[in-house]
């Protein structure tokens, strides 16, 4: 049978829930998907950022609706890809019928942060209308 993963969960009196990082540099996510600490070039060194999070915006031109990625209606869940130090945290809204995920991971041989999202379509309306 595979093995299974789970997220990492980490009891720091804190709702610190996972870390990406490459000996030098080091972030701290939330388990919402919110970027808490980045602390570059050691973990011992001041951090640069205090509270980072991602939000999106929706709808046509006349009636823009923006919404926090961390917020209700979104519900977030999070996983590592297996055998990687990518975290994964999918943002599902079922109002909206759309997903994003997001990816985050520091490059290995360079203190680089990547914060990648994809949005995905979970309804059969055509989406294009709405995107550039």
């Amino acid at each position: 049978m595979p093995r299974q993963y789970r997220p990492v969960s980490f009891d720091w009196g804190t709702t610190v829930q996972a870390l990406v990082g490459n000996g030098r540099m080091t972030v701290t996510l939330l388990h919402n998907g919110n970027m808490n600490h980045l602390f570059w070039p050691t973990v011992g060194f001041p951090q640069h950022i205090r509270e980072a999070f991602a939000g999106i915006l929706c709808g046509a031109e006349a009636d823009h609706d923006f919404s926090w990625l961390n917020e209700k209606p979104w519900v977030q869940h999070q996983e590592y890809i297996p055998n990687t130090n990518i975290l994964t945290t999918v943002y599902t809204n079922d109002e909206l019928q759309i997903s994003v995920v997001g990816r985050d991971f520091v490059y290995p041989t360079a203190d680089v942060l990547v914060r990648l999202f994809t949005l995905r379509n979970d309804s059969t309306e055509d989406l294009s209308p709405y995107t550039t």
